[in-house]
């Protein structure tokens, strides 16, 4: 039998009302949008925020990614470390790569500065230094995205924050690494 403690906290919607509207396509069956559904407009939210950042957004895919696992080391998040490690893995990240973005690493200069960067603002709560700062800008980094990367810190925050509170379940066995 699951531990209590393991149990998901928030139910799936089963209603028509819970589903997002019509102008939306519908969420991926993953047990996150599942229970994020219990909220059309926290999914259309969610959704649009997700996609602005990757249609027209300066971050890659593969940035967002490595910036979304040291988020969620950071914060402790299990589902979105599962998540955002099968995500890395199909877009050709390596384990070693991996696992380096959960220490806010990386082997690439540019890589690294922004890793280290999105640290710096979750742990000191945005209240960075001013060489935290510089150092992005000496990455190479333009205003633009420093701004995408406090977006992405905030949506990934969001996301490990509901996968705690509503304990969502990890949608496969662990990856071997």
């Amino acid at each position: 039998m699951e531990p209590i403690a393991a149990s998901p906290r928030l139910a799936r919607p089963t209603s028509a009302r819970s589903q997002p509207t019509s102008s939306s396509p519908p969420p991926p069956a993953a047990n996150f949008f599942q229970l994020l559904a219990n909220s059309p407009a926290a999914t259309e939210a969610y959704l649009s925020w997700e996609r602005a950042l990757a249609a027209g957004g300066q971050l890659t895919c593969r940035q967002r990614e490595l910036l979304a696992l040291t988020v969620a080391e950071i914060n402790g998040a299990k589902y979105d470390l599962e998540a955002h490690g099968r995500a890395s893995a199909r877009l050709g990240v390596s384990e070693e790569d991996i696992r380096l973005a959960r220490r806010a690493s990386a082997p690439a200069p540019s890589d690294k500065a922004l890793l280290e960067f999105a640290r710096a603002v979750v742990l000191q709560r945005g209240d960075i230094s001013d060489s935290d700062f510089q150092a992005m800008r000496q990455a190479g980094f333009t205003d633009a995205h420093i701004t995408e990367v406090i977006s992405a810190i905030a949506l990934n925050i969001f996301t490990n924050y509901f996968n705690h509170v509503g304990r969502t379940p990890v949608d496969q066995p662990p990856r071997a690494t």
